[in-house]
């Protein structure tokens, strides 16, 4: 009985490894296009959640010090955004009186609901690689590398306006890809092309 538990249990478990390196490779690979919000990428990665569900990654003790550092970082914004909702915040303007504004705009707990996403992120990114690195790094790497290559793609076909829908592809001239701007193009294509160099 236990001898044919074990093979189904093996192919479970490699079917799950599979579906995790697709998911993996897809999640980076939507990463050049954030021109958009919210990105594809941020719907795959709560895809890539569960697929390391699927596939058994754990949480590994080296973890634990990025994790508890993020948790401990969230919760200094959560106080501080707390501060802000219940007294608004105070500013001063041309004469020395201090006047309060109430808080009316939705920007910092965006920015700290994000934050808190993209730390988690992170971990489950160091989570992956943790287990099977090589393969897994592997994976990222090809990914990242084939996004660099689309972004470049369409940034290139933006700067050379070779058809009028390609101009959102641009920023006052320069090349943006698939960004919002030339800065985040030209840093994400950087860990490319290292890889490529090296």
């Amino acid at each position: 009985m236990e001898m044919a538990l074990a093979p189904a249990h093996s192919l479970a478990n490699a079917l799950a490894d599979a579906i995790l390196h697709v998911v993996l490779y897809v999640t980076i690979l939507s990463g050049f296009f954030v021109v958009i919000e919210p990105a594809p990428y941020e719907y795959l990665v709560a895809v890539l959640g569960f697929a390391c569900v699927l596939a058994r990654v754990r949480i590994n003790r080296v973890m634990l010090p990025l994790l508890v550092l993020l948790l401990i970082r969230d919760a200094g914004g959560a106080v501080g955004l707390l501060k802000i909702l219940d007294f608004g915040w105070m500013r001063l303007t041309g004469d020395p009186t201090v006047q309060t504004e109430t808080f009316e705009h939705p920007d910092s707990i965006r920015f700290l609901a994000i934050s808190f996403y993209l730390g988690l992120s992170g971990v489950m990114f160091a989570c992956i690689c943790a287990q099977d690195t090589m393969r897994r790094i592997a994976t990222l790497r090809s990914a990242f590398i084939t996004s660099a290559v689309l972004a470049s793609l369409l940034g290139t076909m933006g700067y050379f306006q070779l058809s009028p829908s390609f101009e959102i592809f641009t920023l006052a001239g320069r090349a943006s890809g698939g960004f919002k701007g030339p800065n985040d193009f030209g840093a994400f294509t950087i860990p490319a092309l290292l890889w490529l160099i090296e």
